[in-house]
């Protein structure tokens, strides 16, 4: 596994390096960390001294060097670079230039407007609306300094989209090199009509609604066992009834899960939402407790 870690120096994007280079030490593979100084030409190129002040370039040294003291312990291979240009773009740019298949980013409020890239960040909801590898993201807030990251159990929510598929599939790969606990959750929200909306169908429709909704949960449940089931291992199904956003984040809590995994939009969203970030992944986002690898395109 070939990680990138875009670090700036925040709590978030270096809690999110420690938690790439776990998996790449899980699964065996490298480390790149990167730091992109925004605002200067030639994006993607690796900075010479004479491409920027000393002191700029000091700063960018004291980031990976930082980024690399908190990653120590890991002792496989560990390169660092210096990138230049739109933050965003440079970082997709330089994930498909390695073949990289992680990325690693902090999220935090860097921009401006809707409450969502307040929380999220606004770069790292450019990233995602590319196309880039999966993404794991860690807010500051859940940050402690005192503690390493660990592996004990992944959350992976499906709605059969293929975003999920492809989360599943994620999942599968880094359950079997950590040998962890997995949870597949499927969450629904009732088609049921409730209140005077249920006085027009009578108990036996009513009935027959709610049971065709256990059938379609179970079979993606199934459906989005098969990763895991080709590796021969063991995972633990919830099928539940909720909002989905806050029915992840509360059962991800009371199961204490080390990694969220998850699709970057569900089976219902729209083009728009396909291409940049789903309603779901954003509120997950916004207030998980631990990093969320978020996939969005299948794995090859």
């Amino acid at each position: 596994m070939r990680v990138l870690a875009a670090v700036d120096g925040s709590r978030g994007s270096l809690l999110a390096a420690e938690y790439g280079a776990l998996l790449a030490a899980t699964v065996g593979g490298q480390l790149l960390l990167t730091h992109v100084l925004e605002g200067l030409p030639s994006p993607r190129t690796r900075l010479l001294p004479a491409d920027l002040s000393p002191e700029r370039r000091q700063v960018a040294e004291d980031v990976l060097a930082l980024a690399q003291s908190q990653v120590s312990w890991f002792t496989g291979p560990v390169e660092t670079r210096i990138l230049a240009g739109e933050p965003a773009e440079v970082i997709l740019a330089e994930a498909e230039a390695e073949s990289c298949d992680l990325l690693t980013m902090g999220s935090r409020g860097l921009g401006g407007g809707a409450l969502v890239r307040l929380l999220v960040g606004s770069v790292a909801l450019r990233v995602l609306g590319g196309d880039p590898p999966p993404v794991l993201l860690a807010s500051e807030t859940i940050a402690d300094p005192a503690r390493r990251p660990e592996l004990r159990s992944l959350l992976v929510p499906t709605d059969g989209s293929r975003a999920s598929f492809a989360a599943a599939e994620f999942a599968a790969t880094v359950a079997q090199a950590a040998n962890v606990r997995v949870l597949l959750l499927h969450c629904e929200e009732s088609l049921v009509p409730e209140g005077f909306a249920a006085l027009a169908l009578s108990e036996e429709e009513r009935a027959r609604l709610a049971a065709g909704q256990e059938s379609l949960g179970r079979r993606i449940l199934h459906t989005t066992q098969a990763p895991f089931l080709r590796r021969r291992l063991a995972v633990d199904l919830m099928e539940t009834r909720g909002t989905p956003a806050a029915t992840i984040l509360t059962v991800a809590k009371e199961t204490n899960a080390s990694l969220i995994v998850m699709g970057s939009y569900g089976a219902g969203e729209s083009w728009l939402k396909r291409q940049r970030l789903g309603s779901v992944a954003e509120g997950v986002l916004a207030g998980a407790h631990c990093p969320v690898v978020v996939c969005k395109r299948p794995l090859p």
